[in-house]
């Protein structure tokens, strides 16, 4: 006979899900819909044999069964694969013999609510892409020039909870219009800040203009914000080139929480550690079960 739950001894997240989705989904109906219910039946049958399996055989008569993973970018195993593969392709992309500059531009929490949908998420990497142009455009003195940017919208912090950010991977230098490359290395926090804070407040007031308390909100934060504006980092990279992209994606791309920061779980309350900041100290929480399934399935990524 087939063993039918092989996986639950190596993937607590699997068993966390199996234990309590049925009754997570009865008491919050409203933070499940098609696509999150699809991606954690995928992660919870991940590896189980009656979801499928290919079988090998040798001529020796012996048998080798091996269960189909599900593929699933929530999976915490498959979504290796799935960011080794995006890896490998934007490695064969970059220019390797180009200098980087890792740009993170972050968001008051004050308007975090608001991204809870592929839409809005768009519209966040949107204003942070064409802020960098922005900024070159004004430390080139006008000179319109063509970046590299790999630009990745990340949504959970350090403890794994919402706060949707972005890091920026850009080249420091660019292309005119005659293919003419022209070098641009310097970054004016002060202009990066406060331009970041404009273009993402003004796109936000035009998009949400329906929303009253919102558009509150939003006036609010560009009054609080004034002085300095959003902060933001543009720090370049000492990684080496061959390693950059790699670094880069996987620390940035990968789920909200890796298998093994999840320590302890007794059927009802679940364990984790996260690293704080700026500290990088170690420190321990523990949630119930629902709660901490709710902190999980908000980082889905929404369908395209």
């Amino acid at each position: 006979m087939l063993d039918n739950h092989p996986i639950y001894y190596k993937n607590r997240l699997i068993q966390i899900f199996s234990d309590h989705w049925e009754q997570f989904k009865c008491f919050h109906p409203n933070l499940v819909d098609e696509n999150i219910e699809t991606n954690v039946q995928k992660m919870m049958g991940c590896g189980m044999f009656s979801k499928g399996y290919a079988e090998y055989r040798c001529s020796c008569g012996h048998i080798k069964r091996v269960p189909f993973s599900c593929k699933s970018r929530f999976c915490l195993r498959c979504s290796k694969v799935y960011i080794d593969k995006w890896v490998e392709k934007m490695r064969q992309t970059i220019f390797a013999k180009v200098e980087h500059r890792h740009i993170i531009l972050t968001i008051p929490s004050e308007l975090w609510e608001y991204f809870h949908n592929g839409k809005m998420l768009k519209l966040l990497a949107d204003c942070g892409a064409k802020l960098i142009q922005e900024l070159a455009r004004v430390c080139l003195k006008g000179r319109d020039i063509e970046l590299g940017i790999i630009l990745i919208t990340q949504t959970a912090g350090r403890r794994s909870t919402w706060n949707p950010h972005l890091h920026l991977l850009a080249t420091e230098g660019g292309l005119d219009k005659k293919n003419k490359w022209h070098k641009f290395y310097y970054f004016d926090y002060r202009i990066l800040r406060k331009k970041w804070r404009y273009i993402l407040l003004t796109s936000l007031k035009k998009e949400l203009r329906e929303n009253p308390q919102a558009l509150r909100t939003i006036d609010a934060v560009f009054q609080k914000t004034e002085e300095y504006g959003f902060i933001a980092r543009a720090k370049k990279e000492k990684v080496r080139k061959t390693d950059i992209i790699g670094y880069l994606i996987k620390y940035i791309a990968s789920p909200p929480i890796a298998l093994y920061r999840i320590t302890d779980y007794d059927g009802e309350y679940v364990r984790y550690w996260y690293k704080e900041h700026p500290t990088d100290r170690k420190v321990y929480n523990k949630v119930t079960a629902y709660e901490f399934i709710a902190l999980l399935i908000q980082h889905i990524p929404p369908r395209v």
